[in-house]
């Protein structure tokens, strides 16, 4: 892979990290809204408990911790506005403006990784070799998780997926930035 295809793939990369985090979809469009259907999750799970115990002191209504008459061992969080609600109350960075922006840690959005380009040529008796197409594989590795202690935590890929699957597809860009990012690249080796 020359250098040159590596800017490009790294560019659209960036492209798409950008795109994301200003909560925009593949398409340009802003991403669908998180659920704020009340949902519960073990207290274990929450991965910023010191912002979480700040955020519930302030809670005039003391029912959204609670252990469930089964097994009454473990403990386990309401969220009545739903992920909507614990999203905005533990994300680690807030986005820049109002909406989703699939960043809650920002280790998805920063671990994406340019994997491979494959540049297709034509042979042509005038010209020479000119480029066809350009295939570049942006993602993650598998073996990449949200969590790393824990086995059982989905993969960043996981997580895309499920976000696609909900109305939130993030692997892309929109057809207009796409031709910005490739006439700018093409001027650059041209020169």
């Amino acid at each position: 892979m020359d250098i040159k295809t590596k800017q490009l793939a790294v560019q659209i990369r960036n492209a798409i990290q950008r795109n994301t985090m200003e909560g925009f979809d593949k398409d340009g469009k802003p991403f669908k809204a998180y659920s704020t259907n009340p949902f519960s999750m073990p207290y274990y799970a929450i991965h910023n408990k010191d912002k979480f115990k700040k955020y519930f002191l302030k809670q005039d209504d003391k029912a959204h911790i609670f252990r469930k008459q089964k097994t009454g061992k473990m403990l386990w969080v309401l969220f009545k506005g739903g992920y909507s609600e614990y999203k905005k109350v533990l994300a680690a960075k807030k986005p820049k403006k109002a909406g989703v922006n699939l960043f809650y840690t920002g280790q998805m959005i920063e671990a994406l990784k340019v994997l491979s380009t494959t540049e297709h040529l034509i042979k042509n008796d005038i010209v020479g070799t000119l480029p066809k197409s350009l295939e570049i594989k942006i993602g993650w590795s598998d073996a990449v998780r949200k969590n790393e202690k824990d086995r059982n935590s989905a993969t960043n890929a996981q997580i895309a997926y499920y976000n696609k699957l909900k109305g939130r597809d993030m692997f892309g860009i929109p057809e207009k930035l796409a031709q910005e990012t490739i006439q700018k690249h093409l001027k650059e080796k041209a020169g």
